[in-house]
């Protein structure tokens, strides 16, 4: 039985200084504000499942800027302003180097 929803790790994109097991880290550390929004989404349309990538920036302070959703994402818009809300409050590790690092993190969502 799959999981409600799973980060595509091999997927995970990183540009600089933060590899994709930090980004990884991280992101599944808070994992269950996304399965939040996904369960709330399910109350509304309970056949839904999808994708959501998210392509965003880490700023030297670990803050993440400029976060957008790639096209072709799931069909429900409330779920993703709570997916790309939640994803946007993270902090991220510092880059050493403190240099802005662009990430990809995709998720894909399976009602059970």
């Amino acid at each position: 039985l799959k999981q409600p929803i799973e980060l595509d790790l091999n997927d995970i994109r990183s540009d600089g200084d933060l590899s994709r097991f930090v980004i990884e880290r991280v992101a599944l550390a808070h994992s269950g504000e996304i399965n939040v929004c996904y369960k709330r989404a399910l109350e509304r349309k309970p056949t839904l499942e999808g994708k959501i990538v998210l392509d965003f920036t880490i700023n030297a302070k670990g803050e993440v800027l400029n976060l957008q959703v790639q096209p072709n994402a799931i069909s429900d818009p409330t779920m993703i302003e709570c997916v790309t809300k939640a994803q946007g409050r993270w902090k991220y590790p510092k880059p050493k180097d403190n240099n802005e690092v662009h990430v990809s993190t995709p998720w894909s969502f399976y009602r059970n």
